[in-house]
């Protein structure tokens, strides 16, 4: 692996967090600009407290198939998610209101819907505007960097015990088997005499 690959993994991450923030059961997101997100469910977002949101919500996500539709603020190879909030809708998007708040859930089986790309339990978002007064959480997303911290915990946790473990070995042959092994060699040379 090259020596640049971890600093550059780290280094996106940092800019990840600029865009989101985990909490309340995914990415809240917070700026604007691409991020990979750990999410291997389909796509599915929530807005709370929905009657308040202002302003626009240019949002896409990754697609898998090709398509010809173009969106002037979507790169190629993503899908545009279309909102309005008076009537609580998204186009290609099951909706389920809960007083103030709706959860969206991409509907594959619509014909408007574009399916997303989660083949690699990845998901890749671009945000370029996000509405003022409310929150919008992509949801069941989580930190891809909190695997790689479990993993070096776990790991780390391992190497540490490992350690523990061949320190006592070692002051428990110095310190207890060794008078023993010497009394026992003093006791065979004693004997020979």
């Amino acid at each position: 692996m090259h020596p640049i690959l971890p600093l550059f993994a780290i280094l996106t991450q940092v800019r990840a967090a600029d865009i989101v923030k985990y909490a309340k059961g995914g990415a809240l997101i917070t700026g604007l600009g691409t991020v990979e997100l750990d999410n291997p469910q389909p796509v599915q977002f929530e807005i709370d407290d929905i009657d308040s949101c202002s302003g626009m919500f240019w949002v896409c996500y990754q697609r898998t198939v090709s398509n010809d539709e173009l969106v002037s603020y979507c790169d190629s190879g993503y899908c545009p998610i279309n909102i309005n909030y008076e009537q609580k809708l998204a186009d290609g998007f099951k909706e389920v209101v809960d007083g103030n708040n709706v959860k969206f859930t991409l509907d594959v089986g619509k014909e408007k819907a574009c399916p997303a790309d989660t083949t690699d339990g990845y998901q890749s978002w671009q945000i370029f505007k996000i509405p003022t007064g409310c929150d919008v959480i992509i949801l069941g997303a989580t930190d891809p960097m909190g695997t790689a911290k479990m993993t070096f915990y776990i790991l780390g946790g391992a190497a540490g015990v490992i350690l523990l473990i061949s320190i006592g070995a070692v002051v428990y042959l110095y310190f207890f088997r060794r008078p023993k092994i010497q009394e026992f060699r003093n006791s065979q040379h004693r004997t020979t005499w």
